[in-house]
This record gives C-alpha cells, sequence and structure tokens, in this order.
C-alpha cells in the first residue's frame, strides 16, 4: 500500500518525505496528521505538513 523513498532534511524547520500511496488522496485522513503537544488541547495541535498530492501526472 505504501512504498517509501525516503525523508530529506529541507531546511532547519523542514523534512521532506517521499512516498507513494496507492490510494486516493480521497482516502487520506489529512486532519489526523498532527503535532502532539503536551501544552495545548489536542484540538489547537498545529498541522505539521504542506501536503502536495502528486498522481502520475
Amino acid at each position: 500500500m505504501v512504498t517509501y523513498f525516503g525523508c530529506y532534511k529541507f531546511n532547519k524547520e523542514w523534512l521532506l518525505i517521499e512516498m507513494a500511496l496507492n490510494i486516493s488522496s480521497a482516502e487520506i485522513d489529512w486532519d489526523s496528521i498532527v503535532v502532539p503537544d503536551e501544552e495545548l488541547d489536542e484540538s489547537n495541535w498545529q498541522c505539521p505538513y504542506m501536503e502536495q498530492y502528486l498522481n502520475a501526472e
């Protein structure tokens, strides 16, 4: 279902993670991917990514 290609340091704050998913983007629950922070309520956890879903084109 998932092919992992690598994780690269993009800059001091961001990592680039490359993988291929054999599912449609609609099947991914992007809102469930967060950075946990013990000092904040879960509803205020930040999104740790700038998703860019790329298709075969």
